[in-house]
């Protein structure tokens, strides 16, 4: 329970500041993400289209993830960046579950995952970017992972290769995850 309570505080603190940014900040990667997710929302379909044409892009998972918030919200940046603050913040459950498993300790659980919110790099909830997802899909893959190593089992290797599929679908670039998956 305490790294679901510190995600929630870390992710309710981290989105008032990231409320207040209503702009771009690079433009067009956020904006090819935004027309992504009003292209699920337009077509109701998974797959990434713009003016009509499929697009390839495996990096589906987040404009999946903004696209409830964009049917709602309409193109309202500040409510995209609440969100993008609370998922970002969410990497903090996996971190601290994994230290639990790790060290046994309450504490270190909740240690690792407050240090896993305030790093420097949760300033990117503050951009409509693939890292508000890939960042907290590697760490649950981790978890996944390593539950498969230690307890090798097929409903935990199931979990790894899900784990695996999420990360790749929020960066293609966590496919290079298969390889540590393999070698553990």
């Amino acid at each position: 329970a305490a790294p679901v309570v510190l995600w929630l505080a870390l992710g309710a603190g981290l989105a008032t500041l990231t409320s207040r940014i209503g702009d771009w900040f690079v433009m067009t990667d956020e904006l090819l993400y935004e027309r992504l997710a009003l292209s699920v929302v337009r077509v109701h379909s998974p797959l990434p289209e713009i003016h009509g044409h499929l697009v390839a892009n495996l990096n589906q998972l987040y404009p999946l993830v903004l696209a409830p918030v964009l049917a709602i919200s309409g193109p309202d940046l500040r409510v995209a960046h609440v969100v993008n603050a609370l998922v970002m913040a969410s990497a903090a459950i996996p971190a601290g579950l994994l230290a639990r498993r790790l060290t046994g300790s309450t504490a270190w659980a909740c240690a690792a995952a407050f240090l896993t919110v305030v790093v420097p790099w949760i300033t990117l909830s503050s951009f409509l970017l693939t890292e508000v997802v890939g960042y907290p899909a590697f760490l649950w893959a981790v978890l996944a992972f390593h539950s498969t190593v230690v307890r090798p089992t097929a409903r935990n290797d199931v979990l790894a290769l899900l784990g695996l599929v999420v990360a790749i679908g929020a960066r293609a670039q966590l496919a290079v995850r298969a390889v540590a998956l393999l070698v553990a």
